[in-house]
């Protein structure tokens, strides 16, 4: 089995288990990825159908007999960002899973290797002075407080992604 494949089963895999963990109580699963990562989870949805909303097309179906989502979207954070906006508006899922790169940076990654995220870091923002770029979170716009410049991921969530690996 080449290792694409192989990549392609584990993490298939991996995210069977990790819905079926994180979504016990819950009644809608949200999946985002570009293309080719989703691709694989969208082939394992029950009954699925095509739902276009503002624009974007997302795939929902049954899993593991839970509901599932799955939204398509570009590379890069914003469009990560803006299909994640739409599919948590218009379906309201209880988790909501992403699936990629991420930018990854570790020089030691390799594709295939599977990392599960303790936290979401906003890296490119911060201010510009003499001696560079000084990193800071941004400024929350309903309290007007500075947001954290990592936001940790629940708890709930990293035993079930631990537990499936």
């Amino acid at each position: 089995m080449s290792r694409r494949r192989t990549f392609h089963t584990f993490s298939l895999a991996l995210l069977l288990a990790v819905f079926a963990a994180a979504a016990q109580a819950q009644s809608i699963v949200g999946v985002l990825g570009i293309e080719r990562e989703v691709a694989p989870i969208e082939a394992r949805l029950q009954g699925s159908r095509e739902v276009p909303v503002r624009g974007y097309v997302f795939r929902v179906g049954t899993l593991n007999d839970r509901l599932v989502v799955v939204g398509r979207s570009a590379a890069g954070k914003v469009n990560a960002a803006i299909v994640a906006t739409v599919l948590i508006g218009h379906f309201s899922p209880s988790a909501l899973f992403f699936s990629g790169t991420a930018g990854a940076i570790e020089q030691s990654l390799r594709p295939g290797d599977v990392v599960i995220g303790t936290g979401v870091v906003q890296h490119d923002v911060g201010l510009l002075a003499p001696g560079g770029i000084q990193r800071r979170g941004v400024r929350n716009a309903v309290t007007g407080e500075m947001d954290p410049l990592i936001v940790p991921a629940p708890e709930t969530l990293l035993v079930a992604a631990r537990r499936a690996v």
